[in-house]
């Protein structure tokens, strides 16, 4: 229902037209630093960007889940409350 603000995807377009989304690590006046979804670190010059805004959905691939079986599911839900 609602996205964690530190997961939420920026998009930066930058002067020259280039867009680059992912996760904000860090944002001054001098450079954004995002994050993509492979972990690649990108790094845009402050006087490079023409815009920055917070993106409504995360990086999670919609319909992750479509081809997994109930049992299938249930395991990976099992498993990731295994980690707490």
């Amino acid at each position: 229902k609602t996205i964690d603000p530190k997961f939420r995807a920026y998009l930066v377009e930058t002067t020259q037209g280039r867009v680059h989304t992912g996760l904000l690590v860090s944002k001054s006046e001098q450079e954004v630093v995002l994050k993509d979804a492979a972990g690649k670190i990108i790094r845009v010059a402050g006087d490079d960007i023409e815009m920055i805004f917070a993106q409504p959905k995360s990086l999670m691939p919609e319909l992750l889940v479509k081809d997994m079986t109930a049992k299938q599911l249930a395991d990976l839900l099992a498993f990731l409350e295994s980690l707490k």
